[in-house]
C-alpha cells in the first residue's frame, strides 16, 4: 500500500498514514537523500515500527534514499540517516540498510542506455533487496501451512501401514489383541473430541478470557483519549481557533492503542492455542487473527453554527454607550465638567472591553459545541471499530480453532479406523513375509516423503531466519 509523505505541510496526508499502520506487515521508509531527518518523520518511524510489529526485525523496515544523483556527500548523508535510524529502531548503525536511489539517473539510463546511470539508479538493488526481504518474511506463511498439511496427511497414511506390520509382525495373538486394542482406545478418545468433550468449554472459557481483557483495555484506552479532549482541548483556546491538532493527537494515540491491542491479541491467542494442542494432542496450528480496523478519518472545523452569532461591534456600540453614558453620569457628579469628558471616556472604554470579553466567550461556547458535535461521530466509530471489533475478532477466532480441532480429530478417527481394519486383516491372511515386504516397501515411501517434508521444513525456517548482510 502507497501511503501519502509524513511531516509535510499537508497534515491530512500525516493523519492517513498514521490511520493504515495498523495494517501494515512491513514498512519501506523512503527519504530524501538531499534533505535531513526531521523530528517528525523520526517520530512517525517509531510508531510505524511498533504498528507494524517490525521491532527487532531486520527485514521489518527498509530504509530507501531517493535522489542520490543530487547528493553532495552521499557518504556523510547516509552516514548521518544510519546514526538517526540507530536511534529509533534500537538496530546498530552499521547493520542497517539503506538503498541510494535516483528515478533521475534511472529514466536517463532507459533513454541512452548509460551502465553508469543504471548504477547511480540503482532500482536493480532495491528491487533485489525488495524480493529478498518478502521471501524471508513471507516464506513461513506461505509455505509453512502446506508443509504441515503435508505432514499431517503422510503421518495418517502412515499408521494404518505400521499397524498392520505390527500385526503381521505379532509373535502371538496376545500381542495382535494388545495393538487393536491401543487403536480402540485412541477412536475412543478421539470421539470425545469430535464430540468436543472437556476441550471445547476450556478453549471457549481462555478466549473470552483474553476477549474480556483486551476489551477492557480497549475500553479504558478510548476514554484515556477522550478524556483528555473532554477535560483539555476543549478549553484550550489554540485548539479552539486550530481544531486540526485534536484530530492529529487522536489518530496517533487510536493508532498506538489497536497496534498494541493486536499485539497482545496475538500473544495471547497464540498460548490458548499452544496449550490446547497440548491437553487434546493434536497439532494445532491457528488461524492468526485479523487486526483490528481503525474508524475512518473524520474532518473538524470547530465552525457549526458560528456563523449565526450576532456581530461583536454591535456589543462594543451597545456596551461602549451604556458605559459611557454611566461613566459621564458618575464623572460630572464628583468632578464637574472635566469628571463628565474623563467618565464618558472610561466608561466608553470599560464597556467596549466588556463586549469583547462577552463576544469571545460566546464564539468559545459555540465552538467547543461545534466540536462536540463534529467530534461525536468518530467517538462513535472508536468504539465500534476497537471495543466491538476486539468482540467480533475473538469470536472469529473461537469458531475456527473449534472447526479446526473438530477437522483434525476426524482425520485422526479417519486415520485410527483405517489402522484397525489394516491390523484385522493382517491377522486373517497368509503369506505374511511377502505381505510385509509390500508394507514395508508403503512405509519407506512414506517416511521418504516425511524425510522431504522435514528438510523443506529446515530450509524454509534457515530461509526466514536469514538477516539482511
Amino acid at each position: 500500500m502507497d501511503t501519502p509523505g509524513v511531516g509535510g505541510v499537508y497534515e491530512a496526508h500525516t493523519a492517513a498514514t498514521t490511520a493504515f499502520l495498523p495494517s501494515a506487515h512491513a514498512v519501506l521508509f523512503v527519504t530524501d537523500t538531499t534533505q535531513p531527518l526531521m523530528e517528525s518523520e523520526l517520530r512517525f518511524l517509531a510508531r510505524a515500527t511498533s504498528a507494524a510489529r517490525a521491532e527487532g526485525d531486520d527485514d521489518g523496515t527498509v530504509f530507501v534514499m531517493t535522489r542520490a544523483d543530487a547528493a553532495v556527500d552521499q557518504a556523510t548523508r547516509l552516514a548521518n540517516t544510519r546514526a538517526k535510524l540507530a536511534e529509533v529502531t534500537g538496530r546498530p548503525a552499521e547493520g542497517i540498510v539503506v538503498v541510494p536511489v535516483s528515478s533521475t539517473a534511472h529514466h536517463a539510463y532507459l533513454e541512452f542506455g548509460d551502465d553508469e546511470d543504471r548504477e547511480l539508479g540503482n532500482l536493480d538493488g532495491l528491487s533485489d533487496l525488495l524480493w529478498d526481504t518478502l521471501a524471508r518474511r513471507r516464506v513461513r506463511v506461505v509455505l509453512g501451512d502446506a508443509l504441515g498439511s503435508a505432514r499431517a496427511g503422510a503421518e495418517a497414511l502412515l499408521r494404518p501401514v505400521e499397524a498392520a506390520s505390527a500385526a503381521l509382525r505379532a509373535s502371538s495373538a496376545e500381542e495382535a489383541q494388545r495393538l487393536e486394542d491401543e487403536i480402540v482406545r485412541a477412536q475412543r478418545r478421539t470421539a470425545e473430541l469430535r464430540e468436543g468433550r472437556g476441550w471445547t468449554e476450556a478453549l471457549r472459557r481462555d478466549l473470552d478470557a483474553v476477549a474480556a481483557d483486551l476489551r477492557e483495555r480497549a475500553r479504558s484506552g478510548v476514554e484515556a483519549i477522550w478524556d483528555e479532549v473532554d477535560t483539555g482541548d476543549l478549553f484550550d483556546e489554540r485548539m479552539l481557533a486550530e481544531p486540526q491538532p485534536i484530530l492529529d493527537r487522536i489518530g496517533e494515540e487510536t493508532t498506538d492503542l489497536v497496534s498494541d491491542l493486536n499485539r497482545r491479541m496475538t500473544k495471547r491467542v497464540r498460548a490458548v492455542f499452544t496449550e490446547t494442542a497440548r491437553s487434546t494432542g493434536l497439532s494445532l496450528t491457528g488461524k492468526e487473527s485479523r487486526d483490528l480496523d481503525l474508524p475512518g478519518e473524520r474532518t473538524v472545523t470547530g465552525r457549526l453554527g458560528t456563523e449565526n452569532l450576532p456581530g461583536s461591534a454591535l456589543g462594543q456600540i451597545r456596551d461602549g454607550g451604556l458605559g459611557a453614558g454611566i461613566g459621564a453620569t458618575i464623572g460630572a457628579a464628583l468632578l464637574g465638567p472635566v469628571g463628565l469628558w474623563l467618565g464618558s471616556v472610561v466608561g466608553g472604554l470599560l464597556g467596549r472591553s466588556r463586549a469583547v470579553r462577552a463576544a469571545r466567550h460566546q464564539e468559545a461556547q459555540a465552538r467547543r459545541a461545534s466540536l462536540v458535535a463534529e467530534l461525536r461521530p468518530l467517538r462513535r466509530d472508536q468504539h465500534r471499530a476497537i471495543i466491538e471489533g476486539v468482540q467480533e475478532r475473538m469470536r472469529e477466532l473461537t469458531r475456527a480453532a473449534v472447526a479446526e480441532i473438530t477437522a483434525l480429530a476426524r482425520q485422526e478417527d479417519e486415520a485410527l479406523t483405517s489402522s484397525l481394519v489394516g491390523l484385522r486383516e493382517a491377522r486373517t491372511r497368509t503369506g505374511a513375509e511377502r505381505e510385509l515386504a509390500v508394507l514395508a516397501a508403503r512405509e519407506a515411501e512414506l517416511r521418504r516423503v516425511l524425510a522431504e517434508v522435514s528438510a523443506l521444513e529446515t530450509e524454509v525456517s534457515a530461509l526466514a531466519d536469514r538477516t539482511t548482510a
